[in-house]
């Protein structure tokens, strides 16, 4: 169990709480979407203002998410996700379903906002993204069959 993101994204500020300047808590994370580099997405809860995070932002962390990283070998080839938490026990917990683009299993803010929150988060690398084999343009829901 690993402090979430590995050291791979070096360079930017790991999930999580953190204050700024003005005081208000700002919920962290990571969005990461071929081709462009991994960035930094905030939620600002006191102004209710989402976006990237802006190079040189002046923030202190507050509270610090947990990973647990897995790969699955299915059916369609390697399947890599995360177990998002904080604390031990009971709790609720969601899965994050992908939409039709190439992202990896670090969904920007929404992960720590859910943790932080009392609700753990499972994600996943969409195919050919990431850890997970395949491509993601060629995956996705099965059609009926007529």
């Amino acid at each position: 169990m690993a402090l979430a993101p590995s050291l791979a994204w070096a360079g930017l500020l790991s999930p999580g709480l953190y204050r700024n300047d003005a005081g208000h808590l700002v919920y962290v994370g990571i969005e990461s979407e071929a081709p462009d580099a991994p960035i930094n997405q905030y939620f600002d809860s006191s102004t209710q203002h989402t976006g990237d995070l802006q190079t040189g932002a002046h923030l202190i962390q507050s509270k610090s998410i947990r990973e647990k990283t897995s790969i699955l070998e299915a059916a369609g080839g390697t399947l890599a996700g995360s177990l998002y938490y904080a604390g031990h026990g009971k709790r609720a917990t969601v899965i994050l379903i992908h939409g039709n683009d190439p992202e990896t299993r670090q969904m920007g803010f929404i992960i720590p906002y859910f943790v932080l929150n009392g609700i753990n988060v499972i994600s996943y690398d969409q195919r050919g993204t990431g850890q997970s084999s395949g491509n993601w343009q060629q995956t996705g829901a099965a059609r009926p069959r007529r």
